[in-house]
């Protein structure tokens, strides 16, 4: 039997990983000393740890680890699935690196545009009621629709000309 130090540096596995295993059921210790926390662990158990570590080590989740150990005839059908979800995530995360190398390669150009004077004119929209677990997004469109075109109306009833379309944010 090896003692949970001496087990740990042949796997390459630290305690808290190994107890980590162990609460996850992946890698049970041979017998567990109730008083010490002691935990031996056999040589057959270092293989069982290998077939951990290596597809730990790529990233694949402890589920779907525990998944191909209890069924090693899915264990290429779960590898591939991850395979999978790692070239999708490395796809995301190069196409948001791209994004970002062309934003800092291409700052936007300052233009200064002469405008004639205007007066602006702006209300405040009631939000929702409060307590609404979804906020109801056709009920929000209806009252700022409708807040803007009181706005359009009173500035027309005071002799005002509205140019342009009215915009909202």
């Amino acid at each position: 039997m090896l003692s949970i130090s001496e087990y740990s540096e042949m796997c390459h596995l630290s305690p808290q990983t190994l107890r980590f295993y162990h609460s996850e059921g992946l890698l049970v210790p041979a017998d567990v000393n109730e008083q010490t926390g002691y935990r031996p662990y056999t040589f057959e158990q270092v293989e069982q740890a290998m077939l951990i570590t290596v597809p730990r080590g790529r990233g694949m989740s402890v589920k779907l680890v525990r998944h191909a150990l209890d069924k090693p005839d899915a264990a290429p059908a779960l590898l591939r699935q991850h395979s999978a979800q790692v070239r999708h995530q490395r796809q995301a995360q190069d196409e948001a690196l791209s994004d970002a190398r062309e934003f800092f390669n291409s700052w936007p150009e300052v233009r200064l545009r002469h405008i004639p004077e205007m007066t602006v004119v702006s209300k405040l929209v009631p939000g929702p009621s409060a307590g609404g677990d979804q906020y109801d997004w056709d009920e929000a469109d209806a009252v700022v629709t409708a807040t803007v075109q009181d706005v359009v109306r009173t500035m027309e009833s005071c002799g005002a000309v509205v140019s342009g379309t009215p915009w909202r944010t």
